[in-house]
């Protein structure tokens, strides 16, 4: 699948890691060269700016977002990156970016490598390219490839597995309810409400960065009424991200933060939604009461004592 529509920043320098350290929801200094995390970049109020993949480089860091993110998200960067020797560099037109899906994903990826990631956020680096797990219920593949490396996988990739769109790939990440950020949706939702704790993208243990004090208080003394659901949709027209979901109970039920076609007039989505008016009566997207959400099961558990537990000692 080509993800052309995602684009990545880099990092560099000395003091890359001290100054993300400071600026993001992942525990940076965690990383190396096998692993790889979600993470996000918020706000002083503890909303979202940025959602990404973080991966370790050999000169730096690399996120993986929307192409529509990197220039608002480096401009953000800028300015406390100059209190560090680091760099930002836009490498978006020189990373070629394949998504692998599939039963026998994996086994392609030995055919051509030999190895394949084993676990979900694991990373394998090969001549300067990243293969990276991510989440999914058959084996799934990020491809980060140098151009001359994807010239030469190109064609033993076409032999092995059929060529999808986008919005396939697409599906398979609203499937993992792994949550997305847009121009549209920035600002509008803090890390929690997107379950970006529950996926790996929020350490609570790592210390402060931007917005921490506001994530940490709804973690630990807060209730979370509003979180990521999963939800499929029958529409005469597609939804967007930032359109309203309404309730007979409360008109501004929640928000569509992603969106993806299953087939003519079906759609698959993740919103952001009032926990209790979600599960407990219907709701339907803004504009038309017969497009009625079909809540799905999230694939992983939002367990609050599992947060407890690895509640940082003060």
């Amino acid at each position: 699948m080509d993800l052309s529509y995602q684009g990545i920043l880099g990092c560099d320098g000395a003091a890359a890691e001290k100054f993300l350290q400071g600026q993001l929801t992942c525990n940076v200094a965690a990383l190396n060269a096998s692993k790889s995390s979600l993470g996000g970049l918020c706000n002083p109020k503890g909303s979202l700016l940025s959602l990404f993949r973080l991966l370790k480089s050999d000169s730096g860091y690399l996120f993986g977002m929307r192409r529509e993110l990197v220039e608002p998200t480096r401009a953000v960067l800028s300015k406390y990156i100059v209190f560090f020797k680091a760099q930002l560099q836009d490498h978006s037109d020189e990373v070629i970016r394949l998504g692998l899906a599939g039963k026998g994903a994996d086994n392609i990826l030995y055919a051509l490598f030999d190895a394949a990631p084993e676990h979900v956020d694991d990373v394998l680096t090969i001549d300067g390219s990243w293969i990276i797990r991510v989440a999914g219920e058959q084996p799934r593949f990020e491809l980060w490839l140098q151009p001359e490396v994807a010239k030469k996988l190109w064609v033993p990739l076409t032999e092995h597995a059929n060529l999808a769109s986008s919005e396939h790939w697409e599906a398979l990440e609203i499937a993992a309810a792994l949550p997305d950020l847009t121009l549209a949706t920035r600002e509008q939702h803090i890390p929690q409400m997107m379950n970006l704790q529950a996926v790996g993208g929020v350490s609570f243990k790592k210390g402060c960065y931007t917005g921490q004090e506001i994530v940490a208080r709804m973690q630990y003394l807060g209730k979370l009424k509003r979180h990521l659901f999963r939800a499929e949709v029958s529409t005469s027209s597609r939804p967007s991200a930032g359109q309203t979901i309404h309730c007979q109970s409360k008109e501004d039920l929640g928000q569509v933060v992603r969106v993806a076609q299953l087939s003519d007039g079906r759609y698959a989505l993740l919103a952001v939604l009032y926990k209790q008016e979600a599960e407990g009566e219907p709701c339907w997207l803004a504009g038309d009461e017969s497009a009625v959400l079909d809540i799905q099961p999230l694939p992983y558990t939002i367990d609050p004592e599992v947060f407890e537990r690895n509640r940082p000692k003060l």
